[in-house]
């Protein structure tokens, strides 16, 4: 089953009566994604899924911490936000007010949990009831919801395996986060109206996309550029986690960089695991580079880790976190 989700969620099923969108809800501040724009992104291929997985396990929260270290620098910029992992690429979202979600990751289950994470959107209209979605006592529902809408084959089974799993998962990694980010005095979606409107209009006006791709593999992400042409959009922000660790820079990651549209508005964010560049939360390192600098990196260096290039950084007071502004002809000279 193809499982590219432009977070179209199927019609809604049977099931009870608090997971029907409400019928009352004001109009999405939004307009919804023009359908030429909508058939690009349905149009993109999904990647053949890899024979392993990294460490035989399923991400289905974020092990970061301090993403907020990226607010200040993606406040604002609008666009497409690309971002593989899961709850963390909401917050993001919802301080850069995107205007359309690619969330992209070689993990088949992620797509699925996004599917989820739709339906939490559209029938939740306010924070406190988005968190109460993912409760304990809403599980035979939603797992009814989900039999419902996706069949009794492989594929229903799957979906609902995803959720049964993550669910906890999510809802004490969702606590956390708002607990933690309340405690450093920071806004996310999980306690300001604004920007939950704004993650929910999204889902409801089909501006998010769900897919398997491969950030080194030689489809999704060529076409995840076309589309965003398509549609007249940039790449405003760009989160692969601490993916490129797990690799080197080879010709096709760098076409693929080439290929994603970015403007002077545009940031890749970065995490990574290096004790020597210093850890922000005791796990990673948090670093903030220009659209256009990293795209000149891979166009004009055949560097083969972020690492490498990182190591011309600019450190900042905050521990863990650092801005690479610096170009390849800066560091030749």
């Amino acid at each position: 089953m193809r499982l590219l989700a432009l977070l179209l969620l199927p019609t809604f099923a049977a099931a009870a009566d608090w997971l029907t969108p409400p019928g009352d809800d004001a109009a999405p501040g939004i307009a919804a994604l023009p359908a030429e724009a909508v058939a690009a992104f349905a149009a993109v291929r999904e990647d053949p899924p890899p024979p392993e997985i990294v460490r035989n396990s399923h991400y289905w929260v974020s092990n970061e911490y301090r993403h907020d270290l990226f607010r200040d620098t993606i406040s604002g910029v609008g666009g497409i936000l690309l971002g593989v992992g899961t709850d963390q690429n909401y917050l993001m979202a919802g301080w850069a007010k995107s205007e359309l979600i690619v969330l992209m990751d070689f993990d088949t289950a992620i797509p699925r949990i996004h599917r989820v994470y739709g339906l939490a959107f559209k029938v939740s209209r306010t924070p406190a009831d988005f968190l109460a979605f993912w409760e304990g006592d809403k599980v035979k529902d939603i797992t009814d919801w989900l039999r419902t809408t996706y069949g009794e084959d492989k594929e229903g089974d799957r979906m609902v395996q995803a959720y049964r799993t993550a669910q906890p998962l999510i809802r004490a990694r969702l606590k956390k986060t708002l607990r933690s980010y309340q405690q450093r005095g920071v806004t996310t979606f999980l306690d300001d109206a604004e920007q939950y409107r704004h993650l929910r209009d999204l889902w409801r006006t089909n501006r998010v996309v769900a897919i398997r791709g491969d950030l080194t593999a030689s489809q999704t992400m060529i076409d995840l550029g076309a589309a965003a042409q398509k549609a007249g959009l940039v790449y405003r922000v760009i989160y692969m986690s601490n993916a490129p660790q797990y690799f080197d820079f080879g010709d096709q990651f760098r076409a693929n960089i080439q290929a994603l549209p970015v403007d002077e508005k545009s940031w890749y964010v970065h995490t990574l695991t290096r004790g020597a560049f210093g850890y922000a939360d005791g796990f990673y390192h948090y670093n903030v580079q220009p659209g256009l600098n990293f795209r000149q990196w891979m166009a004009e260096t055949k560097l083969k880790k972020l690492t490498q290039i990182l190591k011309h950084r600019t450190v900042q007071p905050i521990e863990g976190f650092s801005i690479m502004q610096k170009l390849p002809a800066d560091v030749k000279k």
